[in-house]
């Protein structure tokens, strides 16, 4: 690739390829509409031979697919933009004829492009819609926006090299998937139901072949001691410090220069949307006041504890409370029955097995956050 940079030009370009990059708004190059209600009488959650056509949305699992329909409404080869929530401005190349719902925003050429080359292009642009409401991005609004694109060789030339990209990643999130619904399967196996009478399905054996000691019921309660963290206020909290402060939700609510909590530690969110989310720290991190650390009060190995305790996440967040803003309390957590592996050499066995699959999803996981990460990089310096 040449390193260029001029006015109407990206920073890299592909040989062969000079001059300056054209620049139209979006309402010059397609005809932009919404789309609006559809009948329920043509809507089907199945794909049949008579409901054949894809139904689109603005959400953004599955690409937006809300259903299909024994009707269509558009025909390729088009764009469709989210125009509602969260996912404003997500764009996708359309292939075959479909419907369009929620005032999901259809954008047909007007003039000869290569469509894959403008979903990466109007990706690419900064949208923002200010609203004390659910934002909305409206056809005459994307209308106005103003896009730089090249001949169309050079169209097809970057469209299909970060298709290809997009493949690699897509085979990424596919492997993770699987690996992850393979680590839920083999723990359905090895983590008998409380009350259900069943050994695991799947136990080790000790170094002479024979089973380990029967598994008995407990209270996490007797296992366990419970402690909920000191809440640190925002103004003590930056996004550059030492030590992450661990509250109520999935991700650090901040980071700090001071710690409260060793390394090695278990933790449930006590608060919040994702009160009951189990985590497992390596470092010394900030326990807020919208969270619980778990320490061991028998000789337990943590890590076993830790795929135990994540194991039944589900179980612990069916414990919250509260219509607003909802929460576990400490004495539902404590009372929490669980089929406990005495052995600790057989809870070793089973931490290390299952942490051998997570050091695989974790692989995986970063090998995707560096290919969006290049990518990212890649539109910020082939685009205008």
């Amino acid at each position: 690739m040449n390193n260029i940079k001029k006015s109407n030009t990206p920073e890299l370009r592909f040989p062969g390829f000079e001059g300056e990059w054209d620049k139209s708004k979006i309402s010059t190059l397609f005809k932009i509409s919404a789309g609006g209600d559809i009948d329920k009488a043509h809507v089907s959650k199945q794909k049949t031979k008579k409901f054949c056509y894809p139904i689109y949305a603005n959400t953004a699992e599955k690409e937006g697919l809300y259903g299909y329909a024994d009707i269509y409404k558009i025909e390729p080869p088009v764009l469709t933009v989210a125009g509602r929530g969260v996912n404003i401005g997500i764009t996708h190349v359309r292939h075959c004829e479909f419907y369009p719902i929620v005032r999901l925003l259809v954008l047909e050429p007007n003039v000869e492009l290569v469509t894959s080359f403008f979903k990466f292009s109007i990706n690419n642009l900064n949208i923002f819609i200010e609203s004390t409401g659910v934002p909305q991005l409206t056809a005459p609004q994307i209308s106005t926006y103003k896009i730089q694109y090249p001949t169309l060789p050079e169209q097809q030339k970057i469209a299909s090299f970060f298709t290809s990209i997009d493949k690699k990643i897509e085979l990424l999130k596919k492997k993770h998937s699987l690996l992850e619904q393979y680590k839920k399967g083999v723990m359905q196996k090895i983590f008998p139901s409380t009350g259900s009478g069943t050994s695991p399905e799947i136990r080790f054996k000790d170094s002479d072949g024979n089973d380990y000691a029967d598994w008995e019921e407990k209270k996490l309660g007797e296992i366990v001691e419970i402690s909920k963290g000191e809440q640190l206020n925002k103004e003590n909290l930056t996004d550059t410090g030492y030590y992450p402060c661990v509250n109520g939700g999935v991700l650090p609510s901040g980071y700090t220069n001071k710690f409260n909590t060793i390394e090695n530690t278990i933790t449930i969110s006590e608060g919040g949307n994702s009160c009951g989310f189990v985590n497992y720290f390596k470092s010394k991190f900030w326990c807020g006041g919208h969270c619980y650390k778990v320490q061991h009060k028998v000789d337990v190995f943590n890590k076993y504890l830790f795929q135990l305790l994540k194991y039944n996440e589900q179980k612990i967040m069916r414990l919250r409370v509260g219509s607003g803003l909802p929460n576990i309390q400490k004495k539902d957590v404590v009372n929490l029955k669980l089929l406990f592996a005495i052995d600790k050499t057989e809870q070793t066995k089973i931490a290390n097995f299952l942490s051998s699959i997570d050091k695989k999803i974790e692989k995986v996981q970063l090998q995707i956050d560096k290919a969006e990460e290049w990518k990212k990089g890649l539109l910020g310096r082939m685009f205008c």
